[in-house]
């Protein structure tokens, strides 16, 4: 990578990841807590931890493809990165509203929604809509949103993901010539694995949240679910 900006980022980024990837567990185990660990938190225990491996599969994906010169599939990728990144924000927000709100009624069912939720019509568990996430994003982050649009133009079959990214046109000669990147290519992985450190961050002020607010999700669990065996 012979941008001197893209590679402090690129290097930048492997060291975020590689601190993410340490923390990764190879087991759930409710036994391991004591008390035992109760259900609704096992649950949201567990999506939690497989978003992590998501999260280190699709940074090391993205890490590949952009150092192959691959902008807009490094881009698609750190775009789903970003999503996950968002999901994983919004369950230390989740986590800390049902703490303050004391209100059991519809944390079951959120948990639910995180951990075997699709867009599928007939799925009994409708997903949490990534925009949701996103918008709670943006609080901390201003342009986040702004941010995701743009990955999603090229991970969309949009002008800038496709022929933005391989073709350009020749007036003079009136024909269009195709290929990887003939307007360039510097800018766009910038972009990409700058998009990707901040996902990484996201993540990592995630497990300091998480960290802290899982205890506190933990004993209203206990209270409210394991009392009356839920």
């Amino acid at each position: 990578m012979s941008d001197p900006e893209s590679a402090s980022l690129f290097s930048e980024a492997k060291q975020r990841l590689e601190s993410i990837r340490a923390s990764l567990k190879e087991k759930v185990d409710p036994a391991e807590y004591t008390p035992l660990l109760p259900r609704v938190a096992y649950k949201l225990l567990v999506y939690r931890e497989s978003g992590l491996w998501r999260s280190c599969e699709l940074a090391d994906a993205t890490l590949t493809e952009a150092a192959l010169g691959r902008a807009v599939s490094s881009t698609t990728l750190v775009r789903s990165l970003y999503e996950t990144a968002a999901m994983l924000r919004y369950v230390d927000d989740f986590m800390m509203r049902t703490c303050k709100s004391n209100d059991p009624t519809t944390a079951n069912d959120t948990v639910m929604k995180l951990l075997l939720g699709s867009r599928w019509e007939d799925w009994e568990h409708q997903s949490v809509n990534i925009m949701t996430a996103i918008s709670k994003v943006e609080r901390e982050i201003p342009g986040a949103e702004k941010i995701y649009a743009g990955m999603s133009e090229v991970a969309h079959p949009n002008w800038l993901g496709t022929a933005g990214a391989f073709s350009e046109p020749n007036k003079a000669e009136i024909l269009t010539y195709l290929g990887n990147y003939p307007r360039g290519i510097s800018n766009a992985l910038l972009s990409s694995i700058n998009s990707l450190n901040i996902a990484l961050i996201m993540i990592q002020i995630h497990q300091r949240d998480f960290t802290s607010r899982f205890p506190d999700f933990v004993s209203f669990c206990q209270k409210h679910y394991e009392q009356k065996n839920t």
